[in-house]
């Protein structure tokens, strides 16, 4: 590996330097040595982190096959309970063109919340998706924000009776774009499994990766404790917690 590669070789120039008295390069030769320990680290607990999420998942489907035996439906998507709603709005818009709305006033006015709170629900749930996928605010999965403003409006108009085409315009937008949101998140979804994939296929192809790791973390210990070297408190605690972890 390229950064196992690096800590050698300052390691081998840090001890030359210091056999010469040359101590301010041999300082930095030790401090480029702890920068691509540190980086091996991180590469390495990503590689088991991402295998233990592997295995988690594969004993997640497991149950989750076993609990579908009973072939009932799982959970709508977003887009379906949007599409859905959508159906039921033009046919209580065509309901008004003909005035039912006029003979049953008091049944009219429930059809019209019952159809607001579908509204107002699936915003709470796309609220919810915006803030467990966009937590970075990179929109990778589209503007949520300019979707949820848009269910709002549905929901408005429809409290207030305004069933109009422009609200089923809208409608239908929305639900395209919740399919676009729904392909982008599978999409991520495999190409997470992929990486995961290729993560555990490489450590079990190198067989000697985690020896020869622990035999430069050995000759590096001493060095690691005396001349800590400069990095972010985030990445020595993980370092740290990772030695912990190989001396167990």
């Amino acid at each position: 590996m390229k950064e196992l590669g690096i800590v050698k070789k300052n390691l081998k120039k840090s001890i030359l330097n210091l056999t010469n008295r040359r101590l301010s390069q041999a300082k930095v030769n030790q401090q480029y040595s702890m920068t691509s320990l540190n980086n091996l680290a991180l590469m390495l607990s990503e590689s088991l982190e991402q295998m233990q999420s592997q295995m988690a998942s594969g004993m997640k489907g497991c149950q989750n096959c076993q609990k579908k035996k009973g072939n009932k439906p799982g959970p709508k998507s977003l887009s379906e309970m949007q599409k859905q709603l959508g159906d039921q709005l033009k046919k209580l818009k065509e309901g008004k063109e003909k005035g039912e709305g006029d003979k049953g006033h008091k049944q009219w006015n429930k059809s019209l919340a019952q159809m607001a709170i579908k509204q107002a629900k699936i915003r709470e749930h796309l609220k919810a998706l915006n803030q467990s996928k966009n937590k970075d605010g990179e929109k990778k999965y589209g503007d949520l924000e300019k979707i949820m403003e848009e269910m709002e409006q549905n929901v408005k108009d429809i409290v207030n009776n305004n069933l109009t085409e422009e609200l089923l315009k809208r409608h239908k937008e929305i639900t395209t774009r919740l399919l676009s949101v729904e392909k982008a998140i599978r999409e991520q979804d495999v190409s997470e499994e992929r990486k995961a994939e290729s993560a555990t296929n490489y450590i079990q192809n190198k067989p000697g990766l985690f020896d020869e790791y622990l035999k430069i973390k050995q000759e590096q210990i001493e060095l690691y404790q005396s001349v800590p070297a400069e990095l972010k408190p985030f990445y020595k605690k993980l370092v740290n917690k990772y030695f912990k972890q190989l001396n167990n």
